[in-house]
Order: structure tokens, then C-alpha cells, then sequence
């Protein structure tokens, strides 16, 4: 039998034994398990039990149906602060602790709405939309819990290559990163937020001299400041 998605031709060669879940595993479609009885692929030994016989009937055909069912995902939209439109997926968006904050519990949590960012401009909104969708699979981040009294300092963390790339002064400059890690401030955005501080350090503070840190970071006078 070929390997990959199963034809018609495959299915009445299928050995008696398979199961539901060895027909999910190689991808069976509705239109393909419409074309084969039932009784000759899943094996019902319920002879005993007639409804457990129907019931597991039922499983099994459920279980191929839902195998072509498309997953629909939720989106929404950022609208900046210059009204540039950004789109954003759910998994996505929890990344997020202001953003997720925002829409758990309402009707909002149901995807395809605009998201208004007063404070954030489009390019930062795309360059944070793109992290986001990047880390959608991580552990999401949940808010920091502020006690009084001394805290210790936070243990030290390795930044994956792709987020060092991400955020190298080659392709962020420094106008650029101080909005980037002040939207993701305002977002909650963790990791993001700390990989631009780590960022920040490797890049422009560490092992400079107080002189040349005022002179990258304070602003300059122009002529007519001066006067």
C-alpha cells in the first residue's frame, strides 16, 4: 500500500484490525470513508451489547468526519496610531498580557474585531505583531505579581539566536528600539520587553564609559535650542 492520504482503492485493503484512529493517522478524508462500509474496516467485537455497538458506530464516523472539518482560528486587527491596519492571530495575541487582559470574558474574545493602539505606530505594531506570531507556542506570560520589601534579582536568561537576529542593531536602530520596548512595556509583552533590555545592554551600554553613553543616548541641541 502506498504511503501518505489514502485512496478508495487503499481502503478496501485496509487489514481488518485498523481501528479509527490508524484511518485518522493516515489521513482519510469524509469523501473517501462515504465509499466504504463501515463494518469492513473498524473492528466492533460488542456482539453482547448492541448499543455499544451503534455508539461505537457512531465514534468511528465522527471521527473521520471531523478529520475534514476546518479549523477556524480567531484574528484580529491592530489599528495604529498613524491608522495602519496590522493583523494579529489568537494564539498569538496571548502573548500579550495587556491585549489578552483586554478581550478574555468578552464578546471581543471571539476573534475578527479592531484593536485600537493609541500609543503604538505601525511599523512598531508590525514589528510586534511579528514576534508575537513567531513565540505563539510559548508558555504564556503571566502578569508580575508586585510585593513590597527587597526582591532578588531575576535570574539570568539566554536569548534565543532568532531574537538576538530579530533585534540586532543592524536592523533596529536606536530610535526604533526605544519605541519597540517602550510598546512592548505598554502591551506587556515579557519576553519581548526583556530581550530589547538585554538587547539594549549588549548593544550600547556594555563596556562603554559614561562620556559615550550621554553622547548616544542625550539629545542633541540644535543651533536654534542653543539661542
Amino acid at each position: 500500500m502506498k504511503s501518505g492520504v489514502l485512496g478508495v482503492q487503499d481502503l478496501v485493503k485496509l487489514p481488518i484490525k485498523w481501528g479509527a484512529l490508524t484511518l485518522v493517522e493516515h489521513h482519510v478524508t469524509v469523501s473517501e470513508a462515504m465509499f466504504f462500509t463501515i463494518d469492513n474496516v473498524f473492528p466492533f467485537h460488542s456482539a453482547h451489547a448492541p448499543r455499544i455497538l451503534a455508539m461505537e458506530r457512531i465514534l468511528a464516523m465522527q471521527t473521520i468526519l471531523a478529520m475534514d472539518e476546518p479549523t477556524i482560528m480567531a484574528s484580529f486587527r491592530l489599528r495604529s496610531s498613524d491608522d495602519q491596519v496590522v493583523e494579529l492571530s489568537a494564539e498569538a495575541l496571548k502573548q500579550s498580557i495587556t491585549l489578552r487582559t483586554m478581550i478574555e470574558g468578552t464578546e471581543m474574545e471571539s476573534g475578527d474585531v479592531e484593536i485600537p493602539l493609541e500609543n503604538v505606530d505601525g511599523e512598531t505594531a508590525r514589528k510586534i505583531a511579528e514576534w508575537c506570531e513567531k513565540h505563539k507556542t510559548d508558555p504564556v506570560p503571566e502578569p508580575e505579581v508586585f510585593e513590597e520589601g527587597p526582591k532578588p534579582s531575576p535570574p539570568p536568561f539566554d536569548m534565543p539566536r532568532w531574537d538576538r537576529e530579530f533585534l540586532s542593531k543592524e536592523i533596529v536602530s536606536i530610535p526604533q528600539m526605544a519605541k519597540l520596548i517602550t510598546a512592548a512595556n505598554y502591551l506587556e509583552v515579557t519576553w519581548l520587553y526583556k530581550y530589547c533590555c538585554k538587547r539594549i545592554f549588549m548593544d550600547y551600554i556594555k563596556d562603554r564609559s559614561v562620556d559615550q553613553l550621554k553622547a548616544m543616548f542625550e539629545p542633541r541641541e540644535t543651533g536654534d535650542a542653543k539661542n
